[in-house]
């Protein structure tokens, strides 16, 4: 279990039928249902994708700077697009919506992720704050430098708050 099964766990809510509906552009926009084969297809995407893009992100936050950060991110926001627009492409319409709080979907995502993957992330991230901190007082000014600093101690926050015991985070599955 780790990051990316969190990121493709099956967190899509089912209808009175029992059938996967998806709402790629949430409340307000077309639900469909999802079949089991497209599902999984969405799953790869996902696996394949995010560590590319976060290697794409890195690589322009040192090599490019804050455009290449924008560029970067643009270039994600398009490819969801293209990519959301091809798993939806001949999928039947749903006429129901049910409701999947953003409480449930965590809880799935955290299952899928478990503690020592959050520990690791958590740990790593710090690393990564004490990294940037110490260039930043050494002198070093880039806008990599900042990223990663700043990124990495809101991750660090982040992760260690679901740790913490005020949160309760589901065992591995």
């Amino acid at each position: 279990m780790g990051f990316l099964d969190a990121l493709s766990a099956d967190t899509y809510p089912r209808d009175s039928r029992g059938r996967r509906v998806f709402e790629p552009y949430g409340r307000r926009g077309k639900a469909y249902i999802l079949p089991d084969e497209r599902a999984d297809q969405i799953a790869r995407f996902a696996r394949r994708f995010f560590p590319w893009y976060f290697v794409a992100l890195f690589a322009a936050a040192f090599g490019l700077g804050p455009w290449g950060v924008a560029a970067v991110f643009l270039l994600l926001i398009a490819a969801m697009v293209v990519a959301t627009e091809y798993a939806t492409r001949g999928l039947e319409l749903s006429s129901e919506r049910p409701a999947m709080s953003v409480g449930e979907r965590r809880k799935i995502g955290l299952a899928a992720m478990g503690r020592p993957t959050m520990y690791a992330i958590c740990l790593g991230a710090a690393a990564v704050t004490v990294v940037g901190a110490s260039l930043l007082f050494r002198g070093e000014r880039n806008f990599g430098v900042w990223f990663l600093t700043f990124y990495g101690a809101l991750i660090c926050v982040l992760y260690g708050w679901r740790l913490s015991g005020a949160r309760e985070v589901p065992p591995a599955s």
